[in-house]
């Protein structure tokens, strides 16, 4: 559930979100609940200066004296997954990528321990990547200060290759995007951020199956050819209750042995 904390701070918003998708740090069930009080707000919160209150204290990275808003934010959205979002879209700093790759390193680390078979190698680009699509995509929930002319700017293509590395490392962050996504979709479905995100997750299936609406046809080859993103899509997909990809032809059979015996509970109350 989304709900605003504020204390007296005119640059910025606190959102602490709860979001049932995600479960410390790895994605247990891709569902996210929309507060209609929370949407009719924003609503309102769209007007121009409007002082925005917060209970989160302006924090330092410790490599800089000047405020880190990239580091900080996914830092925090990582840790405790919630989202800071400024009354003016603040641009990242060159300085701030060598300590995100960092960071996200250590995170990518510290959770593929977790994963089934041998994890890819981490990709410090795809992260860096997909830490900047998910902050500039939840500061233009708030700011569209920015022509939609600037949104293949803010939003940019990955110009690397997707591969296992690649899909991992960025869904360090892009497992966030669906719950934006769905925000956006409630303030306006035809917005150009709804359709352009939509897009983008349509690409970046295994971390967008947090929202129905990303839906087959998937190029699913990648996904089969490497164990360890195999098994993590299979359990992605049984844990967000996505029973309307139980059938896809190259991962029915690696479904079907995952769920075991309950392989015909979880169909019938699969929420999807």
């Amino acid at each position: 559930m989304v709900a605003a904390d504020r204390q007296t701070d005119d640059r910025v918003e606190h959102i602490r979100s709860n979001p049932p998708w995600l479960k410390n740090g790895i994605t247990s069930n891709l569902q996210c609940e929309l507060n209609p009080l929370f949407i009719a707000e924003r609503q309102q919160l769209l007007r121009p200066n409007l002082r925005i209150e917060t209970n989160l204290p302006r924090r330092m990275a410790s490599f800089t004296t000047a405020p880190a808003y990239f580091f900080d934010t996914i830092q925090l959205l990582r840790h405790q997954e919630e989202l800071v979002l400024y009354t003016q879209h603040v641009a990242i700093d060159g300085v701030e990528h060598e300590y995100i790759g960092q960071f996200l390193k250590e995170e990518y680390q510290q959770e593929s321990e977790n994963y089934p078979h041998t994890p890819p190698a981490f990709d410090t680009d795809a992260s860096i990547w997909g830490a900047r699509i998910v902050y500039n995509a939840a500061q233009l929930l708030l700011n569209r200060n920015q022509p939609e002319s600037e949104f293949a700017q803010l939003l940019p293509e990955f110009e690397g290759q997707q591969n296992a590395s690649t899909w991992l490392s960025a869904d360090l962050c892009l497992r966030f995007l669906p719950g934006i996504l769905q925000i956006a979709k409630a303030i306006d479905p035809d917005d150009t951020l709804a359709t352009h995100l939509r897009t983008l997750l349509q690409r970046w299936h295994f971390s967008g199956l947090g929202d129905v609406a990303i839906k087959p046809p998937f190029e699913l080859e990648l996904m089969v050819g490497h164990p360890c993103l195999k098994q993590l899509y299979v359990d992605r997909i049984l844990q967000s209750g996505r029973s309307d990809l139980a059938d896809l032809p190259l991962l029915r059979d690696a479904i079907q042995t995952a769920a075991g015996w309950e392989y015909d509970t979880w169909r019938q109350n699969a929420t999807h």
